[in-house]
């Protein structure tokens, strides 16, 4: 196994559909395994709820490389905190 991702959403939102577990295990990392794994989940989630307009996911303030990887694939920093993990936030559809 290389790593875990789930999601979840709440119904009858445009905004709520999140990635909340995202983990590459680590003899994996900087293989491109993250960038592959959340890209299909990406477009798993547009394909499958068509009415998202907005994928949320949180990461701790000081994993650069995992922020890295999230701007590379279109997500930015919303300023908002769950907990300890900053809030990012993709667009999509618009």
């Amino acid at each position: 196994m290389v790593g875990f991702i789930m999601h979840a959403y709440e119904k009858h939102t445009t905004n709520m559909y999140l990635i909340n577990g995202f983990i590459i295990d680590k003899n994996y990392q900087g293989r491109g395994c993250g960038r592959a794994a959340l890209s299909e989940m990406i477009h798993w989630i547009e394909n499958k709820f068509i009415v998202c307009k907005e994928i949320r996911h949180t990461v701790f303030e000081d994993n650069q490389v995992a922020k890295e990887l999230y701007k590379g694939l279109g997500f930015l920093p919303t300023k908002q905190f769950f907990g300890e993990e900053e809030v990012w936030r993709l667009s999509i559809r618009c």
